[in-house]
């Protein structure tokens, strides 16, 4: 909830309305009881355990820049 990169990216996708199919969830890890267990399986599922991942549909796209890269190109 704290952290200025998660911020960031929070702020790029709260620009986008979403239907209800198109659903935007977030973990903060410093606000549920197992936020270091979420940091494993982040870790195991895209080799970082760093926030923010962000993940579109199944897969990673990876941290707050590659979604910012995302963007600019459409």
């Amino acid at each position: 909830s704290y952290c200025p990169y998660c911020r960031a990216a929070k702020n790029l996708l709260a620009k986008y309305v979403l239907d209800e199919e198109k659903v935007y969830h977030r973990i903060e890890l410093d606000k549920v009881d197992d936020g270091e267990k979420y940091q494993d399986a982040l870790e195991k599922l895209t080799g970082d355990r760093t926030v923010p991942r962000i993940f579109i549909g199944a897969n990673c796209i990876g941290d707050e820049d590659d979604l910012e890269q995302l963007e600019k190109k459409g």
